[in-house]
């Protein structure tokens, strides 16, 4: 995630960290803030918006090529799938996909990348219990 933020060329980049809840999608972002906070290089032209109780709200990555200024940015999402479409995704995270009741989030995300040159899905899970979830 980090690298399609930064480094993949993709200018306007949309990257999203997505879970059934928003608790969990933030585990990735928290390490990724964490990470940018870390690094002077990266630290001095990204901002961090926090959320009241310490989460990631989105992250945002603002540079210039050829004079024209642009913005890569990552936020958490959760399962709540009113409102994402119209998201363009270069890059998302699914995380714990077995905990996921449908499919709904996974089929608008990747709806959504169409008009991406190449867009990336990295789907993780845990096993879960049940044999129903959509990672089974």
């Amino acid at each position: 995630a980090t690298y399609a933020l930064y480094a993949d060329g993709e200018l306007g980049a949309e990257c999203f960290t997505a879970a059934v809840d928003k608790e969990q999608a933030n585990i990735s972002a928290k390490k990724i803030a964490i990470t940018i906070e870390n690094s002077p290089d990266l630290n001095q032209r990204t901002q961090i918006y926090k959320g009241p109780k310490g989460g990631v709200n989105a992250i945002v990555y603002s540079f210039t090529v050829n004079g024209k200024k642009f913005k890569n940015t990552l936020q958490p999402l959760s399962r709540d799938t009113k409102g994402l479409d119209g998201k363009n995704p270069h890059f998302v995270l699914l995380d714990e996909v077995h905990a996921q009741g449908n499919a709904d989030m996974y089929d608008v995300l990747k709806s959504g990348m169409g008009a991406r040159r190449q867009p990336l899905m990295m789907i993780v899970s845990t096993a879960g219990k049940g044999t129903t979830s959509v990672g089974l």
